[in-house]
């Protein structure tokens, strides 16, 4: 049997004994996770130099005048295109979740 370190949601970390195959696995997904974390990294890097080089070179100013998301999904028509886009089972799904969504932000 090997042994993972693995970090619970509550933040805490055991050590658990598995498989060699499950851990060969879990050390696979978390080189995966760890390589996904350094390209959006890279990408969130890139774009804020992007747009401070404009903002200090050629003085240009960006205004991010595209309303806010909750803004969008508030707007009635958004959702209807976007159900309209969906599969039975998408439908469902994103019923029940904007349903919870909106009994949670209003409490």
């Amino acid at each position: 049997m090997a042994t993972i370190e693995y970090k619970f949601s509550d933040g805490h970390i055991e050590e658990i004994e598995v498989t060699e195959e499950f851990a060969k696995q879990y050390k696979e997904i978390d080189k995966e996770y760890l390589r996904n974390e350094e390209k959006f990294d890279w990408r969130t890097r890139n774009k804020e130099m992007s747009l401070e080089r404009l903002q200090k070179e050629f003085g240009m100013d960006m205004p991010d005048d595209a309303p806010a998301v909750d803004e969008q999904v508030i707007n009635e028509d958004f959702i209807k295109r976007f159900i309209s886009v969906l599969t039975e089972p998408q439908k469902e799904i994103f019923k029940k979740a904007y349903t919870v969504g909106m009994i949670t932000n209003a409490s």
